[in-house]
């Protein structure tokens, strides 16, 4: 019995890794995130610190 991934599906992980243009649009996607959240939360009206339910999905409204 064997267990993971098959040789196929390890073969093609391999060679997607390799093209650096995928590597590259994933990492500026990242990027995005990583800029976008805070400023969304800046700008949000929820105050810090121990925050209600409500003010949590006022912020998820924000991120949406």
């Amino acid at each position: 019995m064997r267990f993971g991934t098959g040789p196929v599906f390890a073969y093609e992980r391999v060679a997607a890794a390799l093209r650096w243009h995928l590597y590259c649009g994933r990492s500026l996607l990242v990027a995005a995130f990583l800029v976008a959240m805070p400023t969304i939360a800046a700008k949000s009206t929820v105050p810090s610190g121990p925050s209600s339910v409500r003010a949590y999905a006022k912020l998820g409204e924000g991120y949406f």
